[in-house]
């Protein structure tokens, strides 16, 4: 009974930590973002924006070693052996080092080349290349550096002491940045440097978290142990598909349309990131009690991936529909109104939306599982398949036409695929994971109609301000709210997981 209560303090811990610091840090890069707009031009926030996704592609020369790793590490240290997690972090280590020094020389050529073929615009050939270059190194850092450290971190289920520290130091970090674009007008080359020296302080902040956490293992004298290359096969295939699925619309839009389509993709896909991030995180921090539980007590990890799954359905019902109401509004007041999208677009990215907030908690019982050989070809062939479409698309349909192409591939074969895959193996059933999207979607389409409807009558003579806005915005939430609360208070699973985190008093009762 102790180490339930134990384990739940955990988790609540974990999951306020992983909200604060990074609604935090998601507030100062959206004003950030602001800036760099209206400071240097939206040419230069399209460079930055894509070479996001541009970078995105470096992973795949990790070939999912973090991942392999940590899976291994899930029976040793459950069973305290510190002597083999020692010799796997060796291994991860020594790997990562190598990688690293890969991705620096593929950067730097990307660096050089990609600036000669997309739609420059109003910017130098230099220009792109040296922001694609700085942002390219503080992209690499951490895997030289850290992010060994950070696996360490995650197999003591201590994620959240990784987002606090990444989430706190990251946000002075964009403060400061803030500051030096708003207040004295730095060249943006040089607000791109002070993130390189912030990844460097990140690092031996690491450091000194180890040796007063993680001291049991790393005391041990073990050689380096490189099992977990042998699953880096499979799950190179899940990167590749997830990087070509996330990380290609930008790339795109940057080579078949302009930087600006860039821009304006970018803030919605900002906007759909934080919350559905957020969530990943606090979701991340049951993935190794998920992959513990899982090889000694299967029907209860079961049991506490539904109820783990009725809150994400919450979520969904409650964003989902504030999101398609709102965006447009935020938008016109973030960056301005010649950056929104017609209702289709709205249309599309919530459904997208509700995608985000319940497929992690899929991700995560699926790879307590080590299912990565078993799922490899069809995330294969959705990230095939969104390509192929938005390339036919594109040059009719711009953005609408990269949407159409992800939420086909989305709906058609990453959702149907995961979750038949996650019922047979896992689950031994058919049909719940369908019916429990299919009620969101009913859910969510119900209460757009019945907001709608509500804000006709009482914001029909609108003023569109900040102020307004988020008079509206209260409005619309407090409406929301007991209405996704009550629909989903018909799922036991929901209320099994209420009561899970209600005093034992409470429950008695």
């Amino acid at each position: 009974m102790n180490r339930n209560t134990n384990r739940k303090k955990m988790i609540l811990k974990a999951s306020f930590i992983s909200a604060f610091v990074f609604f935090l840090q998601g507030i100062l890069n959206i004003i950030r973002t602001g800036y760099i707009i209206k400071i240097y031009g939206s040419s230069i926030n399209g460079v930055i924006s894509l070479s996001q996704q541009i970078f995105n592609y470096l992973v795949l020369l990790e070939s999912g070693l973090g991942a392999a790793y940590l899976y291994k590490m899930y029976e040793p240290m459950a069973k305290k052996n510190y002597k083999k997690v020692k010799a796997l972090f060796l291994g991860l280590t020594k790997s990562l080092k190598k990688i690293a020094v890969s991705m620096f020389i593929i950067m730097a050529l990307i660096s050089i080349i990609y600036p000669l073929i997309i739609n420059k615009e109003s910017l130098t050939y230099l220009q792109i290349t040296i922001i694609l270059l700085l942002l390219g190194i503080r992209f690499i850092i951490p895997y030289y550096l850290t992010i060994n450290q950070k696996n360490l971190l995650y197999i003591y289920e201590e994620k959240y002491i990784v987002d606090f520290i990444d989430g706190i130091a990251n946000s002075i970090i964009i403060l400061i940045e803030i500051i030096l674009m708003k207040v004295y007008s730095v060249n943006i080359i040089f607000v791109l440097l002070l993130g390189i020296i912030g990844v460097l302080i990140i690092n031996y902040i690491y450091t000194i978290v180890l040796k007063k956490r993680c001291n049991e293992v790393l005391i041990e004298d073990s050689n380096p142990s490189f099992e977990g290359q042998t699953m880096t096969k499979d799950i190179v295939i899940h990167q590749i598909s997830s990087v070509v699925f996330s990380s290609t619309d930008n790339i795109i839009l940057s080579i078949f349309d302009t930087l600006n389509s860039v821009t304006i993709y970018s803030a919605y896909n900002t906007i759909l990131t934080y919350p559905t991030t957020l969530i990943n995180k606090i979701i991340d921090n049951l993935r190794a009690t998920f992959g513990k539980k899982m090889i000694n007590d299967e029907k209860n990890t079961i049991k506490l991936f539904y109820e783990t799954l009725s809150f994400t359905l919450f979520l969904a019902t409650f964003l989902a529909p504030l999101f398609y109401i709102l965006i447009n509004d935020f938008i016109s007041l973030w960056i301005g109104s010649s950056f929104t999208l017609n209702k289709y677009c709205i249309i599309i990215w919530t459904l997208l939306f509700i995608h985000r907030i319940i497929m992690p908690v899929i991700y995560v019982l699926r790879d307590s599982k080590g299912l990565y050989k078993e799922s490899k070809y069809y995330t294969l062939t959705q990230a095939i398949a969104n390509i192929i479409i938005s390339l036919i698309l594109i040059k009719s349909l711009g953005i609408l036409g990269l949407l159409i192409g992800t939420i086909i591939s989305t709906y058609m074969i990453l959702i149907p695929c995961n979750y038949i895959l996650v019922s047979k193996k896992i689950l031994h059933e058919k049909t719940k994971l369908f019916k429990y999207l299919g009620t969101t979607l009913i859910y969510v389409m119900f209460i757009i109609v019945i907001i709608a409807k509500i804000n006709i009558l009482l914001f029909s003579s609108y003023s569109l301000n900040w102020f307004n806005f988020i008079f509206k915005a209260l409005i619309d939430v407090c409406l929301v709210l007991p209405i996704s609360l009550s629909l989903l208070l018909l799922n036991s699973n929901f209320r099994n997981l209420i009561k899970r985190f209600l005093p034992n008093k409470m429950n008695k009762k």
